[in-house]
């Protein structure tokens, strides 16, 4: 039989915190709670702000501006085909 050292009790163990691993584990499964709840937020602020610039944008008058060449061969096509149904 191994004879096992015995700890040497000084002040410092005795007045050193005790860290109860119960409420630590505890309490990073609420900080991680916390955090994908922030990212889930995220997220949806992100999905909200890309709905309001779509509905901006669809709500929006064109703006008259040149259109470059291959536009308005392409539009010039479009208005050709309405014009033979």
């Amino acid at each position: 039989m191994e004879k096992v050292p015995t700890p040497v009790i000084t002040r410092e163990t005795k007045n050193a915190p005790v860290i109860d691993l119960a409420s630590l584990k505890t309490h990073e499964e609420q900080l991680d709670m916390k955090q994908s709840q922030l990212e889930q937020m995220k997220e949806r602020v992100k999905k909200s702000q890309f709905w309001k610039k779509l509905i901006d944008y669809a709500h929006e008058k064109p703006t008259m501006r040149t259109l470059t060449p291959d536009e308005e061969d392409l539009q010039n096509d479009i208005e050709f085909w309405k014009t033979l149904d």
